[in-house]
């Protein structure tokens, strides 16, 4: 288990959308008069998005007790990943998510953090962007203690990668700037040397992983330097990237990936 599942106490804490939830197709119209997205899976089988929650484990993730994160009415939430999760100053931890409100017709990043190390969780807003659809969200704090939000955002509207900035560890935020940076979706590391570093997947041809720095605490990014780690994406390519990136040590970074090449092989 990641140590920034690991609190205080010892127990493991995570906290996350369901995502996709299956039951019975008998109960599609159940979910669909709600405004609630669902869709078919298989045969007798339909899935919908909706609810958030956090679980916790006293014996190292042999079983798990959950408690439901009160949201507001929404037609959707998901989760990014979990390795994005941000555990700050002591006992205050940070977790993106992603959808639509009622209202939404746009999806948009939302937050779930706790001030507690994990036992009680709020539900606030990140960011949203007017005729674009934000959605996978990576989290990471800058040389300033300042969190950093970078958010994917869906072509046709979308495709550059957005930026907000909270100075007060999550509770409020600047407003989403549009960055220079195509590709999706993101992993932010704060480097030893102080600049921040954005790996990102790139969907059009050369289709690929790219990398980029920021000298100015991710307000602003170098794309006249950005790094072509990979540019031999085929196939089906336009599925590639998800990236996390360490530093091993000062200088060296270690970025894993997915993608298909020439050998059609995933």
């Amino acid at each position: 288990m990641g140590a920034h599942l690991r609190a205080a106490d010892g127990s493991l804490v995570v906290a996350d959308a369901y995502g996709w939830r299956e039951v019975p197709t008998e109960r599609e119209k159940e979910f669909a008069d709600q405004n609630i997205t669902v869709r078919p899976v298989r045969d007798g089988v339909v899935a919908y998005l909706q609810g958030a929650r956090a679980r916790r484990s006293t014996n190292d993730g042999a079983s798990w007790s959950d408690q439901e994160i009160k949201l507001p009415p929404h037609r959707s939430v998901m989760s990014y990943r979990r390795v994005d999760q941000a555990s700050l100053t002591a006992g205050l931890r940070v977790v993106s998510i992603y959808g639509k409100l009622k209202a939404d017709t746009h999806s948009r990043a939302f937050l779930l953090r706790s001030e507690d190390d994990g036992k009680q969780w709020q539900f606030l807003p990140l960011a949203a962007q007017d005729g674009v659809d934000l959605n996978e969200t990576a989290l990471a704090q800058n040389a300033d203690c300042e969190l950093v939000a970078m958010m994917r955002s869906e072509p046709p509207a979308g495709g550059h990668m957005y930026t907000a900035i909270s100075t007060d560890a999550g509770l409020t935020w600047g407003s989403a700037q549009k960055t220079d940076l195509w590709g999706y979706p993101a992993h932010l590391l704060l480097l030893k040397d102080g600049r921040m570093l954005s790996t990102y997947g790139y969907r059009r041809t050369p289709m690929g992983i790219r990398a980029t720095v920021s000298a100015d605490g991710g307000r602003t990014w170098s794309v006249e330097d950005e790094v072509i780690l990979r540019s031999d994406g085929m196939h089906n390519g336009s599925d590639l990237g998800y990236p996390i990136s360490i530093e091993t040590e000062p200088g060296h970074i270690v970025t894993i990936y997915y993608m298909t090449n020439d050998d059609g092989i995933t």
